[in-house]
């Protein structure tokens, strides 16, 4: 089921930069959620995170497009996770994957710390594949597990957005019953 889910996207991914390349004027969001609960949880980083706000920007001025998915498909151990999906002449395509299980109200610190990863890619021009990510995370990251790894800045930044946003509103983000994400004031 990855693997499809996986070749899907690449395969959305590559028509999408098709499409920009035919009309270079229209600037295509570089952080694609896939559900409506990635875009409130964008939403909410954008409007109360600074340091979110920053990390969009980049990403936004980078070759990297992320796609996010908040979904089941998550190891149980894992509360996010970031991989590689390909690369065109002038594009990288990377996907965060969020457990939908974990406390709603820390997924944004979570994707925080996940599109600092994705920066991370940004900033190391020659990440253009799976392995060349794993090549990059043993140079600059702690290993964490089995072809499991993080960094001190992804760490940190993960604190600093989820800080941002507890900080200015105190909005508790829960899942309804139907598993949707929802910010009650």
């Amino acid at each position: 089921m990855r693997l499809v889910v996986s070749a899907v996207l690449v395969l959305l991914a590559g028509s999408v930069q098709l499409a920009a390349e035919r009309n270079p004027d229209r600037r295509l969001p570089h952080v694609r959620p896939l559900q409506e609960d990635g875009r409130r949880l964008l939403a909410l980083g954008l409007a109360r995170s600074p340091t979110f706000q920053r990390l969009v920007t980049r990403l936004g001025q980078s070759d990297v497009f992320v796609y996010v998915d908040v979904t089941l498909d998550v190891p149980p151990h894992l509360v996010g996770l970031l991989r590689f999906l390909g690369a065109t002449r002038t594009s990288r395509f990377l996907i965060v994957r969020l457990n939908r299980l974990t406390e709603p109200a820390a997924l944004v610190g979570i994707l925080g710390h996940e599109l600092q990863h994705a920066v991370e890619v940004a900033n190391a021009e020659d990440v253009t594949s799976a392995e060349a990510l794993e090549q990059l995370y043993r140079r600059i990251g702690v290993a964490t597990g089995p072809e499991m790894y993080d960094t001190d800045a992804a760490r940190q930044t993960g604190y600093d957005v989820r800080a941002e946003v507890g900080h200015r509103d105190r909005t508790v983000v829960q899942i309804d019953t139907a598993g949707h994400l929802a910010g009650h004031g």
